[in-house]
């Protein structure tokens, strides 16, 4: 709220110094002064750069807001990102507008118009690198990239192969906070990654050109070799034959990593579309550099959480057990015969998991089920039935708080669906049930009605089969039951006798 009022004071102000007909050309004259003046011959078109410059500056004073100024910026840099980011970087041109203020102007009309200016100058900067509010971001340090070198190496020929620099490196810095170059590509390389890059003064640390880019998120443009800038940095240059260079972080989704370091031999001279281009080969680096990281963490890190997950879990379903016996062999038996089912499918050794670990939780639910309906002894009313039947949907709530995987959650909460859609508890039809949790309605019933309950003695695996087949296409899926074919009851059986023997149920 507070930008987008000091943006509407200032535009006016700003807008009324652009009418003045000595503008343009003192302002812009000044400005190509001191654009010579710092870098030399340069190789771009200036009086071009001029026209777009003013173009823009002029389009300023036709937004009204924060949102339209932006979307104004975003495809200013796309179509002249090294310009506008090149005089932004100098602040070359802020200084010419304020060398014509003060000569053209009171004392009174400066001290109204250069808070505009200034006001101006770091909101189009903060829109230029902040285009969003930041968020808190996940911290990939040196340490966790060891085992993603390769990808990085790859990624970097494939950037240097393009640019043709020096040299290309990604400086990430260590838990202990010392930038590393992990992975680099190009002439001089081998020396740079052994020269220190954060052994430096004390006053100087927060002003160097790759630990201010990391920390500010922010593109570093170093044109020529400046003492003034590179402070103690001036060193490595020296050594390594760098006399300019452009530093990209390294940042994607809510993770940070580093810096990307691109130099040159000479002053620079990039072409046109340097700055565009070489921003998406960092994003794409972070892109690359974050998978392979998550590939990574998954034997490792995650296997740890999702034991974790796991387990919690567990400790939900034993108090479960301990309140309805039933349950205690239920979901182990449910377990079994899925897995059964799902390899007789030829499912896939992850979706035999899915299966596994849906089967032992796919009743959890019923911990959300009062005592007197889920013990109750016998025949449920029609009211106790309706909460009963909402226990597929409090399962699932307890698995999404624990973050499961999606194929497991829809496991407990859809395997009470019918195949004619006259299931619970959401009335889904055919092929809208996933694939597993309608294998998985077929284990529960097996199980159902071979097992003994207190109002009635089970079955054997042949009137189970029969009941499953003669309830193909309404209540199961065809495919599933067509698996079930004649000789499968010896198999079914010895499941059921093994289960219970590790359990201690025989």
């Amino acid at each position: 709220m507070e930008k987008e009022i000091l943006y509407q004071l200032a535009v006016p102000v700003f807008s009324e110094l652009l009418k003045d007909e000595n503008f343009e050309k003192q302002v812009l004259l000044g400005f190509e002064q001191k654009l010579k003046a710092t870098v030399g011959e340069f190789s771009l078109n200036l009086e071009e750069t001029l026209k777009k410059l003013v173009i823009f500056l002029k389009g300023i004073k036709e937004q009204n807001n924060l949102k339209a100024l932006q979307e104004i910026i975003s495809i200013h840099i796309q179509r002249n990102a090294n310009i506008f980011i090149f005089l932004n970087e100098l602040d070359l041109f802020s200084e010419a507008i304020i060398e014509f203020v003060f000569s053209n102007y009171s004392r009174e009309k400066v001290n109204k118009i250069l808070p505009a200016v200034f006001y101006l100058k770091r909101l189009i900067e903060e829109l230029i690198y902040e285009p969003a509010e930041k968020e808190p971001k996940e911290i990939i340090n040196a340490e966790l990239l060891t085992n993603s070198q390769e990808v990085i190496q790859e990624s970097l020929k494939e950037i240097y192969r393009w640019l043709e620099p020096q040299f290309v490196a990604l400086v990430v810095p260590n838990s202990l906070g010392v930038f590393k170059v992990i992975a680099g590509v190009g002439e001089k390389i081998e020396e740079f990654a052994r020269l220190p890059l954060r052994k430096t003064p004390y006053s100087f640390a927060g002003r160097l050109p790759i630990p201010t880019c990391y920390r500010e998120e922010k593109i570093r443009i170093l044109p020529f070799k400046d003492p003034g800038i590179l402070g103690p940095f001036v060193e490595i240059w020296n050594k390594c034959g760098i006399e300019s260079a452009v530093l990209y972080p390294v940042i994607f989704s809510s993770y940070k990593i580093g810096v990307l370091v691109i130099t040159f031999p000479t002053s620079l001279k990039f072409p046109e579309d340097f700055y565009y281009r070489a921003a998406k080969f960092a994003e794409n680096l972070a892109k690359k550099i974050i998978a392979a990281y998550k590939k990574n963490q998954e034997t490792e890190f995650y296997c740890l959480l999702k034991s974790a997950q796991e387990k919690s879990l567990k400790v939900v379903v034993s108090l479960l057990e301990k309140k309805d016996h039933y349950t205690a062999y239920h979901s182990q038996l449910v377990t079994r015969y899925a897995v059964y089912l799902g390899e007789k499918l030829g499912i896939d050794s992850e979706g035999i998991d899915y299966l596994r670990t849906g089967g032992i939780f796919h009743d959890i639910g019923k911990v959300g089920i009062r005592d007197m309906i889920l013990l109750k002894p016998g025949s449920l009313t029609g009211e106790e039935w309706l909460v009963m039947r909402l226990h597929p949907e409090y399962g699932y709530q307890v698995v999404k708080e624990m973050d499961v995987a999606m194929e497991v959650r829809e496991i407990v909460r859809y395997h009470h669906e019918r195949y004619d859609g006259k299931g619970y508890p959401h009335g889904l039809k055919g092929e809208e049930i996933p694939f597993l949790a309608r294998i998985c309605s077929v284990a529960d019933s097996l199980e159902a009605i071979t097992s003994d309950r207190i109002y009635r003695k089970g079955r054997d695996f042949s009137f189970a089969l029969e009941e499953i087949r003669r309830n193909s296409k309404t209540q199961f899926d065809p495919e599933v039951v067509a698996v079930l074919k004649s000789g499968v009851e010896k198999e079914l059986a010895e499941i059921k006798e093994q289960t219970l023997r590790e359990i201690g149920e025989t």
